[in-house]
């Protein structure tokens, strides 16, 4: 036997197929023993049974290791078909011009069979809902990160829907979809979120049917893509926050049934044209990137058409004209297309292979059995535009074209190449055992047991769960009762970031406030707000002397200063500030101190680096630190150091009096305990040359203070001369 034709062997799908059925079966087995054990609280191996002890102990550490191997089932899952369709081509394997025999589909539509239709729609709803809707059973609130701008974006629309419209062109069509929704239901966009998930996931589910039974005529092929559709972490995290591209990618499910069926037609059919050129329009206006994806695909598919069937422009044609109203809407629009193609970078995105490892691996396993059934049978319009959304996808994870790559994977044909898959095992039982019935029920029905189990607790992600305890959020709802929302005379401080309410990760504070409060929150010290400084987000507030300032203590850090210059108006913890004259509060501050540097000695700052790398002079006149530098080296840092008498406890702030100007060194203010970074801070874009500014570190109150550091940091070497003046530093 020559090289080539040990290649050719090696690389047989029937071998393929063959090793990892009996590898798929085995995991049935693995799978269905740790789904009866986990019925019941053997976590804690509490039995007297050692044999029972040593197996349930050994099933739970196989399921564990199992989903271990989910990224790398991910990386072979993306990059098989390449290798298979690689090695076909050197052995020089022809496509199938006919399918074999046991190929052929043997559950054929029934068009007037309206019970089966029915039947399998109520299952795929009952299916959907338990998936979608377990997450809400675990915790019923708002879940994922992006559900908080879509619920400030909603309430917005409800003061003014065509500002919104005329604002956000590339979600336009996903936003009134859901502002309709909170209209007609008169639903408040936060319960809207919570539903909205198990709402379009019964839509895009049923599009999956469609879109396989389009394709195949098979009824039972058709039913398992959409019930592994729910199952796969891709389609979780799609329908978690991500509302615009979940709502896109199911009417592409529609549209892409629909341009099977067009290209499939002898003769043009309008009918079909004008919905499927509409459902494509609607891609557009609901998610840019969505639209771009399911071009690539069409593409694509045209380009195979060419190289597969040599007939050129088969159906290019039709393809033109479904795309033309877009393709003229998007030269009116070219912004929708231009923004997104500057999130287009090769090899420059984060870990192309992130959340991969929390796919169901046993999905997986069948996806890769699928793509090696596909690129070996007949190649129909269905089948190459299947082809082609792998590749598409494919490529753009491994080459990590889109900035964050990890979207990619919820576009992944993963459940539709599983049911293949399944399909194919199907055949193999049929044709070793020799039984009649088993393939068309009860395999099947193993198969979804099986990822159903393994999958379901996984619809709950707990470190996605973004909104913050309840606690938190009665406050922020109190304050738009009596305020309003997004009343612009009211500015609502916050400067602390409370734990999620599912207790793991970190709450979405920032944008879950002015999702209910609306656009008027300031996220820094209110000594910042005060002086007109930036806050985190770089937004500057004015007319602060003709504004209410509220303060939420469950969001903000109050001190004996806040409490002091500040009323409480409600029993939950909120306060309203009374006291805005910087000049009464710097003697507040003299007067809520626990320890105050107001007569600086400078023996008792001492330059611990950079002596020798900045020409400085360091002088006290009058009790203010006077500090000048020029540095003379890059990249050096002239660090100065103040060591306490005795440690200091319950301490929430370092406050400092400054003014001066820094140039292009970083002004860094540091406190450290013993040994033990606390905070710190760089203040380079606070600093004024013309006044004076309150600066703001925002400590522990659990954490003993021995030590504060001032820093000059150099990125690059400079002449000009630096000066700053340190009036007070004070601990509250």
């Amino acid at each position: 036997m020559n090289i080539k034709s040990k290649i050719k062997k090696m690389f047989s799908h029937k071998i393929l197929e063959n090793v990892l059925v009996v590898f798929l079966f085995s995991l049935t087995i693995i799978f269905l023993v740790v789904a009866i054990w986990e019925m019941e609280p053997f976590y804690n191996y509490s039995t007297e049974n050692e044999a029972i002890f040593i197996l349930t102990r050994t099933v739970l550490k196989i399921h564990e290791t199992i989903f271990q191997f989910s990224q790398d089932l991910y990386i072979i899952y993306a990059y098989i078909w390449i290798v298979f369709a690689i090695t076909r081509y050197l052995v020089g394997a022809k496509n199938k011009q006919k399918m074999d025999e046991d190929e052929v589909e043997d559950i054929k539509i029934e068009q007037k069979n309206w019970k089966i239709y029915i039947l399998h729609l109520f299952l795929l709803t009952a299916i959907t809902l338990i998936v979608f809707m377990y997450r809400y059973m675990v915790l019923w609130v708002p879940q994922g990160f992006d559900t908080a701008w879509y619920t400030y974006i909603l309430k917005k629309m409800q003061q003014d829907p065509m500002q919104i419209l005329k604002r956000y062109w590339n979600r336009s069509l996903a936003l009134l979809i859901m502002f309709s929704i909170t209209l007609v239901f008169r639903m408040t966009p936060e319960n809207l979120m919570v539903l909205l998930t198990p709402l379009i996931g019964i839509l895009y589910v049923i599009g999956v049917y469609f879109l396989v039974l389009t394709g195949t005529k098979n009824r039972l092929l058709s039913l398992l893509a959409a019930l592994y559709a729910p199952l796969t972490y891709a389609t979780i995290r799609l329908s978690l926050d991500l509302y615009s591209n979940y709502i896109a990618w199911t009417l592409t499910m529609y549209a892409l049934s629909l341009y099977i069926r067009t290209i499939d037609l002898t003769k043009i059919q309008i009918k079909y044209i004008v919905v499927t050129s509409t459902l494509l329009m609607g891609v557009a206006l609901t998610h840019v990137w969505a639209f771009m994806f399911v071009t690539a695909v069409i593409f694509v598919y045209n380009l195979l058409e060419i190289t597969i069937d040599k007939s050129f422009g088969k159906n290019l044609q039709k393809t033109l004209i479904i795309y033309a109203p877009t393709i003229i809407f998007v030269a009116y629009k070219p912004r929708l297309i231009l923004g997104t193609l500057k999130m287009l970078r090769l090899f420059l995105a984060p870990d192309k292979w992130e959340y991969t490892s929390q796919e169901n691996p046993y999905i997986l396993i069948l996806a890769i059995i699928g793509i090696i059934t596909l690129m070996n049978q007949k190649q129909t319009s269905y089948t190459k535009l299947l082809i082609s959304w792998l590749i598409v996808t494919s490529t753009t994870m491994i080459t990590a074209l889109y900035y964050w790559p990890y979207r990619l994977m919820c576009l992944m044909p993963i459940a539709i190449l599983a049911a293949h898959g399944t399909q194919t095992i199907i055949r193999k039982i049929k044709t070793y055992l020799n039984i009649k019935s088993i393939e068309n029920v009860v395999f099947p029905l193993l198969i979804f047991l099986v990822c159903f189990t393994a999958m379901l607790p996984h619809a709950y992600i707990p470190d996605h769960v973004f909104r913050p305890p309840d606690d938190v959020m009665q406050q922020l709802y109190w304050i738009e009762q009596h305020y309003g929302f997004e009343n612009r005379n009211i500015i609502v401080c916050i400067d602390i970031c409370p734990p999620s309410i599912s207790g793991e990760g970190y709450s979405n504070y920032y944008k879950w406030a002015i999702a209910t409060v609306g656009n008027i929150v300031y996220d820094a010290p209110l000594l910042h707000l005060l002086q007109n400084l930036p806050d985190e987000h770089n937004i500057r507030y004015k007319g602060i002397a003709e504004k209410i300032i509220v303060i939420p203590d469950k969001l903000y850090q109050m001190s004996p200063l806040e409490y002091q210059i500040t009323e409480k108006i409600s029993e939950l913890g909120i306060y309203r500030v009374k006291v805005k004259d910087l000049t009464q509060i710097g003697q507040v501050i003299k007067n809520s101190s626990i320890w105050m540097e107001d007569s600086f000695r400078l023996e008792e700052w001492k330059v611990i680096s950079g002596y020798i790398d900045f020409k400085h002079q360091i002088l006290s006149v009058s009790g203010v630190l006077n500090i000048s530098l020029t540095p003379l080296y890059p990249n050096k840092c002239l660090t100065i150091e103040r060591w306490l008498s005795e440690p200091l406890y319950q301490t929430r702030y370092l406050i400092m009096k400054v003014q001066g100007e820094v140039d292009s060194l970083d002004f860094i203010v540091e406190v450290w305990s013993d040994t033990q970074w606390l905070a710190g801070v760089n203040f380079k874009k606070y600093l004024s040359s013309t006044k004076y500014t309150y600066l703001v570190v925002k400590l522990s109150p659990d954490m003993p203070i021995w030590r504060i550091r001032i820093a000059f940091q150099n990125q690059n070497i400079i002449s000009t001369e630096s000066h700053v003046q340190i009036d007070y530093i004070a601990l509250i």
